[in-house]
């Protein structure tokens, strides 16, 4: 089922995945406000890209929907909808595309 809502150009949706609540151990429970906040996600929803400053060419982005990706700590802006939370993040702010191994 696609998402029903999309972004415009740049800009993706993710699905945060949300840190570990216990220490590497599994020891030590580690509260909510003592997490980290999500630094990857599933993406839900992207754009269709942006359009080339020097040549006004499309530009296609990187990933798909349905891959995960690594961002910075403080990217994007969160937003609800439905009740669930995701993060709506620039292209540009995306880090790392996690790929299977050939």
């Amino acid at each position: 089922m696609a998402f029903p809502i999309a972004p415009l150009y740049d800009w993706v949706i993710l699905k945060p995945i949300p840190e570990n609540a216990y220490s590497p151990s599994g020891l030590i429970y580690i509260p909510d406000p003592a997490r980290k906040r999500p630094r990857s996600g599933v993406v839900m929803a992207r754009g269709p890209g942006k359009v080339s400053e020097k040549t006004g060419e499309h530009v296609d982005m990187a990933f798909k929907v349905g891959d995960t990706v690594h961002h910075g700590p403080w990217s994007g802006t969160p937003i609800k909808y439905e009740g669930e939370d995701y993060l709506m993040i620039k292209e540009i702010d995306v880090w790392l595309l996690e790929v299977e191994p050939a």
